[in-house]
Order: C-alpha cells, then structure tokens, then sequence
C-alpha cells in the first residue's frame, strides 16, 4: 500500500502534517476531511534506495566532529520551523545550509536530498546510526506514523539535553580534582628527576647515612630517572590489554560490576543510569512505543553491560505477560521506591507519568551526589598533597640535619 505525504489545517487553523497509508490520494482525503481536517496538500512517497556507506564521501577539511550539542540544534530548528508551518524539505534545506558544522552539513544535505526523492525523513537518518542514534530513529518513526513529528523532536531534545546537563555537571565537579592530581604529579616528577638527585650527590659526598625517606625517595627517582621508557611503556601497555579485555564480554562485565561496587563512584554511576533509564523508557512510552520495544531501545542507550543483563531478564519476563514492576522488584539495583512507584502507575494507567516522577527525583539526587563527591574528594586531595610534601621535605631535611651535626 502506498505511503503519502500530507498537509492539512485542523479546525483553529493549525498545520497538521504527517504520513500515512492510504489505497489512493481520495480516499486519503476523504479519510483526513472526516476527521475534521482540510488538505492542503499530498504527495506520494516512494521507497529509494540509499546508499550504505555511513557518510558521504567528504574532503579532509570535512572531518569534524558532530557533538550532541549539534545535534541538539539541529533537532529544536527542524522542530521550530514546522511549528511555525515551514514545509518539510524546506526546512531541512535551510538548515543544512546554515549549520555551521561542515561534516554535519554534508550529512543533512545528503538526508535532504534522500528525502526529496521520496524517502521518509526516518529512512533517510537511519544509514547514520553514529549521528543519529537507536532512541532517535525510533522516536522519529512514531513521529512520523503518528503526524505528531514536531512534538516528538521536542521530547528529542529534552531528553538529549538532560544527558548533556549531566555530562557537564560530571565534568565540572571532577576538573578540580583531576587539575589537583596533575600538579602534584608533575611537581613530585620535577622534583624527583632534576633536583633531588642534586641534593643527593652532596649528601653523598659527606659520607653520611641516608635515612629511610631519602633512600626510597632516591630509589624512586633513579628509576624514574634511568628507566623512564620502561614504566611509560608498562603504562600504555596495560591501557591496551585493559581496552582489550573491555571489548571481550565478560571484560566488560567484569569491569562495570567493579564500578557499581565503588565507594560513592559505583551510587552515582546507578543514579545516572536510573535517571536516563526512566526518562528514555517514560518518553518513549508516553509516544506510543510499545512496552517491549521500549525497552528494548532504552537497553541500547545503557552504558553498564550489569544493568543491561538485568533489563534483558525484566523485558524476557515483560514478554511472558508480567508486570514491569514485578520482575524489577527481583533485582537490588533498582530501589524500592522506584519499583513501588511503577507498580502504581500500572494499576492506575499512568505509568509515563509515574516513570516521569522517578527521572526527576533521581536528576535530583544525581545532584546532591555530585555535589558530595566534591565535598568529599576535596579532604581527601589535601591529604594526599600533605603526604607528598611532608614525604618530600622529611626526605630532604633529614639529612641535612645530620649534615649540621657533623659541621658542629
């Protein structure tokens, strides 16, 4: 059954766009005007062939990165030029010709031109899984074959910019930290390399014994100092094996379980998870996915292959004719607040809105966590600057204080 492009106006007189199946353009018109609608306009859409390459052949110049942000914006002016009765192809083709990311250009040009052609805007996105993931092929889909397409970009970007509000306010509260680590490091690195050895040379021409601190503190930077390579190449070496080990299944299990298991890092990491877990699964829902669908998408945008193991059990379950809520309720790592709160929504036919309600207390915990482990890194960097120096300077003093006994 052919598939046909349509733009009407509802009875205030807003533009109502979408796509359906129909046997003929009148009997799509008779279909659209009997539920108060009137047609501006239809147009078939033909099936086309798109190429399978991921990207479109592109110049050096045109490697650029496409950040969620950009396509956070692309996503909210495609949304706003429909909203304000723009045309489809219209939209995108000045889009694509004011984005300012050239190898996103080429792509939304080629999408475009895809489009033009007879392609649905999904088909046409769907061969760049690497822009233009599952969650929001899927959405766009049920924008589509619902007419509501403008809606569901908004609830797109909403969710992206949630994920990305997130990864700033993770960033933000590990910077001091990291910054802290590197200057001790290179500071303890400068020391160690250039002038301690100096320091022990002379120590060294007095005949004195050294003390424990500065014999480590010597050992230490003699290795540092002679076999500089060797550690840098044990360095790099055991990244690789680890990367490799994470690509392997039980590697990557193995590592995400030890990172739920962390004091501080392994609660927020859940709380994260949780929160993108609920919002995804309460939008998706909330657009007429269905439950198991759902749920299968919202497994493909989870970071921890744990919890991942644990939502393929629930939607198996989910499958045999369970409740969400029971078979959550058999798994530690989902609280039981949020399986009590799901439970209602079942019973009551509000389950979006219930899982809605989870998101945003979970958001908000995510921010109390992180402002903890700020807190709680802070005393702890101060004592590991402590044991440097005092480490350093006990190292260097010692000696010198015996170098005085023997001047006197």
């Amino acid at each position: 059954m052919p598939k046909f492009y349509y733009r009407a106006r509802d009875a205030q007189g807003n533009l109502v766009e979408g796509t359906k199946e129909a046997v003929s353009e009148d009997q799509l018109v008779k279909g659209l005007s009997g539920s108060g609608l009137f047609v501006l306009d239809i147009e078939e859409k033909r099936e086309v062939s798109l190429p399978k390459v991921p990207l479109p052949a592109l110049p050096l110049n045109f490697l650029q990165k496409i950040k969620a942000r950009d396509i956070i914006v692309f996503t909210r002016q495609l949304a706003t030029m429909l909203h304000a009765g723009v045309a489809f192809i219209d939209a995108l083709s000045v889009i694509g010709e004011q984005t300012e990311n050239r190898r996103l250009k080429a792509v939304i040009k080629e999408v475009t031109q895809a489009v033009k052609e007879g392609a649905l805007f999904s088909k046409a996105i769907s061969k760049y899984p690497h822009i233009f993931n599952q969650l929001y092929l899927s959405m766009v889909e049920v924008g589509e074959a619902s007419g509501a397409l403008e809606e569901v970009l908004n609830r797109i970007v909403s969710i992206m910019e949630r994920d990305e509000d997130t990864r700033a306010k993770i960033k933000s509260a590990l910077t001091y930290p990291v910054i802290i680590v590197i200057i001790a490091l290179g500071v303890v690195g400068f020391l160690t390399t250039f002038v301690f050895p100096k320091f022990i040379a002379i120590f060294q021409q007095t005949g004195i014994n050294l003390p424990l601190p500065t014999r480590l503190l010597f050992l230490f930077s003699s290795l540092v100092k002679k076999l500089w390579f060797v550690w840098l190449g044990a360095i790099f070496i055991a990244l690789y094996l680890l990367k490799r080990y994470r690509k392997t299944e039980i590697g990557r299990y193995t590592t995400d379980k030890f990172m739920l298991s962390l004091p501080l890092i392994g609660n927020l990491t859940r709380k994260i998870i949780l929160a993108r877990f609920t919002r995804t699964l309460a939008t998706l829902y909330s657009s007429g996915v269905p439950i198991l669908k759902s749920l299968e998408i919202v497994e493909r945008g989870i970071p921890n292959l744990v919890l991942i193991k644990i939502l393929q059990k629930i939607r198996d379950d989910v499958r045999e004719g369970k409740s969400l809520a029971k078979p959550m309720s058999q798994h530690k790592e989902f609280p039981p607040m949020m399986v009590q709160m799901i439970a209602v929504g079942e019973e009551t036919g509000s389950i979006a809105d219930m899982l809605n309600e989870v998101s945003r207390s979970y958001e908000t915990e995510v921010e109390y966590a992180l402002k903890n482990l700020t807190t709680a890194i802070e005393p702890l960097l101060i004592v590991f600057m402590g044991v440097i120096v005092g480490f350093t300077a006990l190292s260097l003093f010692l000696p010198m204080f015996d170098m005085m006994k023997m001047v006197k």
